[in-house]
This record gives structure tokens, C-alpha cells and sequence, in this order.
């Protein structure tokens, strides 16, 4: 039977084309290997029907469909040739085949002699929140955590003041050349990772206003000054894409694939005190969630009036911003796979055309992992912004104590 992609799933599958890809990516780092086989059993043991659906065939609207010759065995294969980043900078260029369900795992053993799982998911198949939800009905040994509260779906035409919202949220960003230049099939990536303990300690440091999420988009706006000025390049605020879940609680983990809205910030770029780049970014942050722009830009941006096609339009442009950073909030307690303890858990979005670098932060139980995706020909120093994203991090102790 067929089912028709919804429009916010569709939208993003029509991005896939030329050098860019669609999916994105997990990476479980385990204390111990596995086989293919233990994870071929395990996955046999919980797969749902969601994730034993394909693309229909043929022409005309995209549509799922029941794969008719699913095999988990074509899902999930080894994986050789590197590291953990060289390993998944290769993943992240390789397409998923369409005659397939879009998912694939890939298992490796690193040379540490830990473990590693590299799950790659289409965007039009999930979102970064419904990926969570995949992994704990998929993978994981431990039950879900227990629901939080969320927001709930806004609904409406546009009025004056979503029109305005637009207006001031969609206009030209600085731009930085090597972040704005063409992008090929290549990718590098980088990590780093940090206590949450830490971030909430700069957080309470920088005052009453901050997030947790605020800290990130704050190291991440040192990281990058750190990196324009290892290139002798000019420095100035760099305006970023922030995407919003607009997903509600208790949704099952198939119920919707994307939901997303977003918020464009700028981040001071050229600040150099931690805790005042903190208040910067948070009082950018708090201007936007209290005008609402959020909930404002998803019905603009998925509706069919002339104005959300001109903001469709405008928010499609590479000029609009120049980096994507996201933090899709993971389990709050420790997980497991097949008896082995998740010691890292990294995830990975796709770049997009003229947007050669994306940051994408996720938690797991005590710690907070970033993940940097780039074009390695436009950005062949990913390395350098790693280390600089780790140095911020670094800092942020010694900044909350006021050293």
C-alpha cells in the first residue's frame, strides 16, 4: 500500500540533488565491538514497518511503500578503512540507495578496540527528535525515558505580525568566503565534547537569562573566530539558521517524521570573553522566542499564501545565513547496546549548497557531543575548527569561576 510522503518530509527529499546528500547521522561509540550479526539480530528482533518501508518506484508523488524483498542483512554492514572521523566523513558522502529503505547501519571496530555504530537516516524518513524516538524502539537495551513537555503545533494564517517577524528575520548575512563557496561530494568531519555540568556552570556564571543551548551556540561563535583568525581572515558576527522542534509529547516514534521551524541569529563572532558572548547570544535568542518567531516562521514557511512562498523563497538563499547549528536533546540517562555501555554518541547533519560547514550538538545522559560536518575541499582544516570548538570548551570552566 502507498502512502504519500507528507509536504514537510517531500520538501526535503526534493533537497537531495547534485553533490548533496539527504540523511544524516548517529554515531554510537561502544565499550566493546560488535558484530553485524549481533546487530542484524537485534534490529530483526524490533524493526517496525516504518523502517521496512522504501520509495515507491516510478514517477509522480513521492509515496512509501512496504519494501517487497526487505532483508535486514542489506542494512547493516562492516565498515573499514579508518577512524571515527575518517570513517564517518566517508559515510556522511555516501548516498543511501533509493530502492531501499533510507536507513543503513554500518559497524566498525576502531582501533582502540571500542566499538562503533554509524547509523545513517534520510531526513524525509525522520527528524532529529523522531530519530531519537527510532533509536530507543531500535537499538537501545534501556526503556525511553520518560516523556517532557513540549510545544504544541501553532496553526493559523499569517498576520501582520508573523509578516513583520519575517521581515526582520529573512534578510542578507555576512559572508564568509569558505563557508559560502561551492560544495562538492567530499566530506570531513570533527568532534568534540563536553560535560553538561560545564555548560550549565557558564550558564549560571553569565546570569539569570542563558541556556544550556545559548552556551553552544557560544562556543561554537568562538570556535569559528578562533578558526578566521588561524586563516588570517577579517572578523565579524556570523548570522546562523537555529532549528526549533515543533513536535508534542507523547508522539509514537513513526507518528511524524519532520516538524521543524527554526530561529536566525546572529552570534558576536568577534567577542572574545566567554561569559559576555554567552549574555550576547542569549539576549539574540530571548528577542526572538519572545516575539514568537518560531511558531511564526513554521506557518509561513508551510503554508501556500503568496507571502509564505516569498519566505520560502528568501529562507532557501544561501545568503540568508551562513551556518546551521542545531541541539536535538538525546537520552537523559545512560544507554546500551546489546550489553555494551554508549561511551560517546555523536550526530552528524548534511551541509547544503553554498553552506559548506553544519554544527549539529546532541546530549547523552551527563555530556553534551558536537559534531562538525564540512565540504573537505572548501574547508580542508576541519581539524582546526575541532580544536578550536574543543578550546572553548575548555575555557568555559575557568570562565564560570571568573579566572
Amino acid at each position: 500500500m502507498r502512502e504519500p510522503l507528507g509536504p514537510e518530509d517531500a520538501q526535503i527529499l526534493a533537497l537531495e540533488h547534485g553533490p548533496i546528500a539527504g540523511h544524516t547521522m548517529k554515531i554510537a561509540v561502544l565499550e566493546r565491538p560488535v558484530s553485524v550479526e549481533q546487530v542484524c539480530a537485534r534490529l530483526e528482533e524490533r524493526l517496525g514497518p516504518v523502517m521496512r518501508r522504501r520509495l515507491a518506484p516510478g514517477d509522480g508523488a513521492p509515496a512509501w511503500e512496504e519494501d517487497p524483498v526487505f532483508e535486514v542483512t542489506k542494512q547493516v554492514r562492516a565498515a573499514e578503512g579508518g577512524g571515527l572521523e575518517v570513517l564517518a566523513g566517508m559515510l556522511m558522502g555516501e548516498r543511501l540507495p533509493r530502492d531501499r529503505p533510507l536507513w543503513c547501519i554500518d559497524v566498525a571496530v576502531l582501533a582502540d578496540g571500542r566499538g562503533a555504530l554509524f547509523w545513517r537516516v534520510h531526513h524525509a524518513l525522520a527528524d532529529g527528535t523522531a530519530v531519537m524516538r527510532l533509536g530507543d524502539e531500535m537499538l537501545w537495551d534501556q526503556a525511553p525515558d520518560a516523556l517532557v513537555s513540549g510545544r504544541t503545533r501553532p496553526a493559523g494564517k499569517p498576520d501582520n505580525a508573523k509578516v513583520r517577524s519575517v521581515v526582520r528575520e529573512l534578510r542578507p548575512s555576512h559572508e564568509i568566503r569558505a563557508l559560502a563557496a561551492p560544495v562538492g561530494k567530499e566530506r570531513a568531519v570533527a568532534f568534540a565534547s563536553s560535560s553538561i555540568a560545564r555548560l550549565k556552570a557558564a550558564e549560571h556564571a553569565a546570569g539569570a537569562g542563558p541556556t544550556v543551548n545559548d552556551v553552544v551556540l557560544a562556543v561554537t561563535a568562538g570556535a569559528i573566530r578562533r578558526w578566521l583568525e588561524c586563516r588570517h581572515e577579517r572578523v565579524h558576527d556570523v548570522r546562523v539558521k537555529v532549528p526549533v522542534s515543533m513536535h508534542t509529547p507523547g508522539e509514537l516514534p513513526h507518528a511524524v517524521a519532520n516538524r521543524d521551524s527554526c530561529l536566525f541569529v546572529d552570534l558576536p563572532v568577534g567577542e572574545r570573553d566567554p561569559l559576555e558572548r554567552i549574555r550576547l547570544v542569549s539576549a539574540e535568542t530571548s528577542a526572538r522566542k519572545a516575539a514568537h518567531d518560531a511558531d511564526a516562521l513554521y506557518v509561513l514557511m508551510h503554508g501556500d499564501s503568496p507571502i509564505s512562498r516569498i519566505a520560502q523563497k528568501l529562507a532557501s538563499d544561501p545568503h540568508e545565513f551562513a551556518v546551521e547549528i542545531s541541539n536535538v536533546p538525546g537520552p537523559r540517562t545512560p544507554r546500551s547496546f546489546l550489553g555494551r555501555p554508549v561511551q560517546a554518541f555523536f550526530t552528524l547533519a548534511e551541509i547544503g549548497r553554498r553552506h559548506a560547514l553544519r554544527v549539529a550538538a546532541v546530549s547523552l545522559a551527563e555530556d553534551m557531543h558536537i559534531g562538525l560536518c564540512v565540504d573537505a575541499q572548501a574547508i580542508p582544516d576541519v581539524g582546526a575548527l575541532g580544536e578550536g570548538l574543543a578550546a572553548e570548551l575548555g575555557e568555559l570552566p575557568a570562565a564560570a569561576l571568573g579566572g
